[in-house]
């Protein structure tokens, strides 16, 4: 859009701000005092993920202007939904786990996440050198954003924690500790 590298520093500045206060206000306190109030916790927290996933998807508008503002507005708009479901992203496997196993799905998360961070940039850079415009890119989040609504809503289901494994005893076991108990008593003799 024709703005230099210095000034278009200050303009990337103004979306992570955005989302800053829309995580710290909305995805934070505002969970957090609607639960201790009584609401339904599990339906606080889908809400709000879901409703930060939706606004998301509103970076498709900076597809459709050639205005650098726009463009900032857009970004600065889906960046704050994003960042308002953060939390309760990152609260999901500490919800649902079993017992014990929130850290390591935690980890496990985060390692994907990571890595969809790390080829982002460069996907968008193919994108973008192929041709010549953000728009594809900004296309893709958007459909990437898609999928995300469609797996927490569909493929999550509730906030139920899974429950702690239990040991399932087989045939096969029963047979093992027979041939074991068996084995150690004739080495007794």
């Amino acid at each position: 859009m024709g703005i230099s590298i210095i000034k278009s520093a200050g303009h990337a500045a103004i979306p992570w701000l955005c989302g800053t206060v829309a995580e710290l206000i909305v995805g934070g306190w505002l969970v957090d005092r609607l639960i201790r109030r009584g609401a339904d916790e599990a339906k606080v927290r889908k809400t709000v993920l879901i409703a930060g996933l939706l606004v998301g998807l509103s970076v498709i508008g900076a597809v459709f202007t050639k205005d650098p503002a726009w463009a900032i507005f857009w970004i600065s708009l889906s960046l704050s939904g994003l960042s308002c479901a953060a939390p309760v992203c990152w609260t999901v496997p500490a919800l649902i786990t079993p017992k014990g196993a929130g850290g390591t799905v935690s980890g496990i998360t985060n390692v994907f996440n990571n890595m969809s961070g790390a080829a982002a940039p460069v996907i968008t850079g193919y994108i973008i050198s192929g041709t010549g415009s953000f728009a594809l890119a900004f296309a893709c989040a958007g459909v990437a954003q898609l999928i995300g609504i469609l797996s927490f809503t569909m493929v999550l289901g509730s906030f139920d924690p899974v429950p702690d494994p239990e040991f399932v005893k087989s045939p096969e076991d029963d047979l093992d500790r027979q041939s074991t108990g068996v084995l150690s008593q004739s080495k007794a003799v």
